[in-house]
């Protein structure tokens, strides 16, 4: 019993003994999971450190490739002129460029001295040659169909003498929606410059193009073309002229191009609409108006008897005049006749009930006008 009672205490010592051995176990297992973890954060705001410094490095590539150097290049995307400087033979400068629209550019060469020449070589993105030109002072290259967002190089190459240079960029322009637009404004500002525009009828019919606004006698050429880009019309027009185009169908989409022909100018174009049909088979008078050049208003005719019928224009002024068009429902001619303010048609053998149609076209000046009918003979 004494022997039992003495291990007692014994036994105890030893259980606080592996406690405190576990205790502390548990706190170096502890200590080396802070560490681990500590070596890993270290670890991880290494690699971010690293991947920074990366991503500072490729910024600095970046930026230093950008940078415009006169003996070098850099990209020129967005910018309209730059600088540069031929100082040795076969120098060549490369710039980088980028077009932000699809379409036609061009690339001006300006302030050569000394008679200098420099080739202009335009590569793209598969380093093909799409264009190449020797130019000399205020002479340069057009370079149709780039593709916007495609990266095109832009070689200046030494070929005669050395001299600085500037060098301008134009750009082509948004196409732009005009329809419903009865005046559109647009400028002329490089060689070569086409300016496209969107434009659906609103009704089927004649339409004018006419151009205002040029000025020092510059010129241009108005396209028209359909939806499956044929030519429709052309014409070459200075200030004051324009182009007519026939049989303009509702609701098909045509392009409308300017294209610089000579000078460099802003402009306006004035669109002339052809006017809805209507039927004046109800009223004997209605109040009409010419306000272009070849203007023709159509008007649906039903007469309610046989016989003689006789339409007069009046109101004309200005010394203006009209040409009066009848058809048939067949749409053959039946007369025609150049009116003066007070004067009339007659038209013999009208049937009833059959469609007729009647043309007031323009033929001299513009004018208000009022077209009245009557029954003269049955």
């Amino acid at each position: 019993m004494a022997e039992g009672e003495n291990n007692e205490p014994e036994v105890e010592k030893n259980i606080s003994e592996n406690k405190e051995n576990g205790s502390e176990n548990e706190n170096n297992e502890l200590k080396d999971v802070e560490d681990n973890s500590d070596n890993i954060e270290t670890k991880a705001e290494s690699e971010e450190t690293e991947a920074e410094s990366e991503e500072t490095e490729a910024e600095s590539e970046e930026t230093e490739a950008e940078v415009l150097d006169n003996n070098k290049g850099g990209d020129i995307t967005n910018k309209y002129e730059v600088e540069g400087n031929i100082t040795y033979e076969k120098q060549s400068i490369k710039y980088k460029f980028v077009p932000p629209v699809s379409g036609l550019y061009r690339f001006d060469i300006s302030e050569l001295r000394d008679n200098a020449k420099v080739y202009i070589n335009i590569y793209n993105e598969l380093n093909e040659i799409v264009k190449e030109k020797r130019v000399g002072n205020d002479e340069g290259v057009t370079v149709s169909g780039m593709n916007a967002g495609e990266k095109y190089t832009i070689e200046v190459e030494q070929w005669d003498g050395k001299s600085n240079y500037s060098m301008k960029i134009g750009y082509q322009n948004p196409t732009i929606d005009v329809s419903g637009v009865q005046i559109i404004i647009g400028a002329i500002s490089y060689v070569d410059q086409v300016n496209v525009y969107e434009f659906v009828p609103p009704v089927s019919g004649l339409y004018r193009f006419d151009m205002s606004e040029l000025y020092d006698n510059a010129k241009v050429v108005i396209c028209v073309y359909n939806r499956l880009n044929e030519t429709v019309k052309k014409g070459t027009v200075g200030n004051g002229e324009g182009i007519t185009v026939e049989e303009m169908n509702a609701g098909e989409k045509y392009t409308v191009e300017v294209e610089q022909w000579s000078g460099i100018s802003s402009y306006n174009v004035i669109v002339g609409y052809q006017n809805p049909e209507v039927d004046i088979s109800n009223t004997q008078s209605i109040s009409g108006n010419i306000s272009y050049l070849d203007q023709e208003n159509n008007y649906m005719f039903i007469p309610l008897n046989n016989g003689t019928y006789k339409f007069e224009v009046s109101e004309l002024q200005d010394g203006a005049t009209v040409k009066v068009k009848f058809f048939n429902r067949l749409h053959e001619k039946i007369k025609e006749r150049v009116v003066e303010n007070g004067e009339s048609i007659e038209i013999e053998n009208i049937n009833a009930g059959e469609q007729y149609m009647i043309k007031v076209m323009q033929w001299h000046g513009k004018s208000d006008y009022i077209l009245k009918y009557e029954l003269s003979e049955e």
